[in-house]
């Protein structure tokens, strides 16, 4: 017989408990993350590190172009120098090429021998004006090259200048222009963190939850981010509400009924905050509707929930779990429990479905789930 646990260290690789989809806080902070474009963090852990480095961040992205324009004035006041150089020297280079052809053009003209006879006179004439149209070409083409190379120099120069000039009178503009772009993008990174924190520590609050529920074995299935809605609001006569939707963070699907599970990784400021919706009432919205939906199942369902004594009854528990701070008050209908008291509180009750119809139970839940398995680039640590 192969001994398994040399295989897998534990045996628990075959009884954890079932995880279906990505809990909701993630999954919302990843949707947030990709609307605005930003794809440079892999965990939350990297979220709240840039959040707590922001001001640093932007100090150094401040003073990185702050240097760069340093450097930028530097190098224009080299390049106008370097262009009126260059422009004083091609110029003397011109005046040059010019001297040269001219002297060597002159020089023909002495050299022509004296004329003899009308002939010979005509002939010299002829040469004569030959080379002097030589020599205004020459002094036509030098003009053309040099006024080409003032305008040439001077609209480069003028640039360089312009530029220069406006760095250094106006160093804060500059310096807003040139670091704009990169702060617009520290600054939505940093918005977008912001807008999500109650999200981020509520999603280290839910993974602490899965991770508590991992341990059980795998006759539970475990689904996260619940999300169902009708097509009519249904009025929950007990809360005196109508209600349309409905989001859990999480449904635990046991051998001993159904938990509903919503997670709150409050401070007991929130916890004492009157302000804040009651956690306990959401948890009953969600236990109303959760009571709608299995009726139908019931209804469906191959496996025998309808007896001759009556319906058989598919127990759905709340809880509510805290991951730091606990009111001390107990609640009708909903159990409020820290992290080390939520597997203890689901182990209480006495199994009363088989596991194919803790199966039947998390298959129909899944697939009338709104929200699906998505992959997550977007880690917890």
């Amino acid at each position: 017989m192969i001994n398994l646990d040399t295989i897998f260290p534990t045996s628990q690789y075959f009884l954890m408990c079932r995880i279906h989809n990505t809990i909701g806080s993630l999954a919302s902070i990843q949707s947030d993350l990709v609307y605005n474009n930003i794809d440079v963090f892999d965990s939350l852990q990297d979220l709240l590190n840039f959040q707590s480095s922001y001001d640093s961040l932007k100090q150094n992205l401040v003073l990185k172009h702050t240097q760069m324009l340093e450097n930028e004035k530097a190098e224009l006041e080299e390049t106008i120098n370097i262009i009126k150089e260059n422009k004083s020297e091609k110029s003397i280079l011109l005046q040059k090429e010019l001297t040269e052809h001219l002297d060597k053009l002159y020089e023909k003209i002495y050299d022509l021998p004296e004329p003899t006879n009308i002939i010979s006179t005509f002939n010299d004439y002829i040469k004569n004006f030959e080379i002097w149209m030589k020599i205004l070409a020459n002094r036509a083409v030098f003009h053309a090259k040099n006024t080409k190379l003032k305008f040439d120099s001077g609209k480069l120069l003028k640039s360089k200048l312009k530029r220069l000039d406006f760095i250094t009178i106006n160093f804060e503009e500059a310096l807003l222009h040139s670091s704009r772009a990169s702060l617009n993008i520290l600054e939505l990174k940093q918005s977008v963190i912001t807008a999500n924190k109650n999200s981020i520590y509520g999603a280290y609050g839910e993974q602490k939850v899965v991770e508590t529920l991992q341990s059980l074995s795998n006759e539970y299935i475990l689904i996260n981010n619940f999300e169902y809605s009708f097509e009519k609001a249904l009025y929950n006569r007990k809360l005196n509400e109508y209600v349309k939707s409905v989001q859990i963070d999480h449904i635990l699907v046991a051998p001993s009924g159904i938990f509903i599970i919503e997670t709150k990784n409050w401070s007991k400021q929130s916890v004492d905050n009157r302000n804040l919706y009651s956690p306990a009432q959401q948890v009953k919205r969600a236990n109303f509707i959760l009571y709608i939906l299995l009726k139908r199942f019931k209804a469906k369902s191959l496996f025998n929930f309808n007896q001759h004594w009556g319906n058989r009854k598919v127990p759905v528990r709340n809880i509510v779990a805290f991951i730091n701070s606990k009111p001390e008050q107990e609640f009708d209908f909903v159990k409020l429990v820290t992290l080390s008291q939520l597997l203890p509180y689901i182990k209480y009750f006495t199994p009363i479905f088989t596991n194919n119809e803790v199966e039947d139970v998390a298959d129909y839940l899944l697939k009338i789930s709104e929200h699906r398995t998505v992959d997550s680039w977007l880690k917890v640590y």
